[in-house]
């Protein structure tokens, strides 16, 4: 009976899918989740970022990360502004930042905590709660909702398409963000159709490309230094508790 009734699901969508397209509109939004907020909990991915072209001066208004430089493509190489690599196995999140020389600066992300580390030293942050999702924490990737921010704005009344983007069927979704001075801001996300989870985001001309990895065979481990800064914070907020409480 299930299969019976997914398989007219299927046959409906596809025949609305057609009917749309044939009336010159975009297809219908297919069922399920816009995007996966959650990666699964053994993946690795990589960001990669290029820049809005600097002799572009309507850079802003791009509409379509389609007609934005691939960032894997080879043209594209020297352009790229960061690159990010993120590991995630249950709990843990491991953030590694490519800079411009070459170096990988990593982020250990445990619960609301985020530490970097720099060598010996290392920098513990923790997310200071602001209500306006578009200002974020300085040097803080809230991941509190989903591991993918900046896609908090897609929602059913900007999708716009399902077309293929780095060889991939995705959904499209588009926003206009209204400037004081210039042109509006244009947002623009692709969405892997089969899985749900991001291939592409254009913010301002700017585009992020998603890479998913094969995913760790092994559990993630903390290096000392950040087990030890964990023990210390967890000791520091304990003597902040009134013994009333702990009783």
């Amino acid at each position: 009976m299930k299969r019976i009734l997914t398989l007219f699901c299927v046959l409906a969508f596809t025949s609305a899918l057609q009917a749309q397209t044939d009336s010159g509109g975009p297809p219908p939004l297919p069922p399920g989740p816009l995007i996966q907020k959650r990666a699964p909990d053994m993946a690795k991915w990589v960001i990669t970022a290029v820049p809005a072209p600097a002799n572009n001066a309507t850079a802003n208004s791009v509409s379509d990360a389609s007609s934005a430089s691939d960032p894997q493509s080879a043209g594209a190489k020297q352009k790229v502004a960061s690159e990010v690599t993120i590991t995630k196995t249950g709990k843990i999140m491991l953030r590694e930042v490519r800079t411009q020389d070459g170096r990988v600066v990593p982020t250990w992300c445990v619960g609301g905590l985020q530490i970097t580390l720099f060598g010996n030293s290392a920098i513990v942050q923790a997310k200071v709660y602001n209500p306006d999702p578009t200002v974020p924490t300085a040097n803080y990737e809230d991941y509190s909702d989903s591991d993918f921010p900046g896609f908090y704005w897609i929602g059913p009344s900007n999708y716009t398409d399902i077309k293929e983007f780095g060889g991939k069927k995705c959904i499209v979704f588009q926003e206009a963000i209204k400037n004081v001075t210039g042109p509006p801001s244009k947002l623009s996300a692709y969405i892997d159709f089969l899985t749900r989870l991001p291939v592409s985001l254009t913010v301002g001309g700017g585009t992020s490309a998603y890479v998913f990895k094969a995913p760790p065979t092994a559990e993630l481990t903390l290096p000392p230094l950040v087990v030890q800064l964990l023990r210390n914070r967890q000791r520091e907020l304990d003597s902040a508790t009134p013994r009333s409480q702990m009783h």
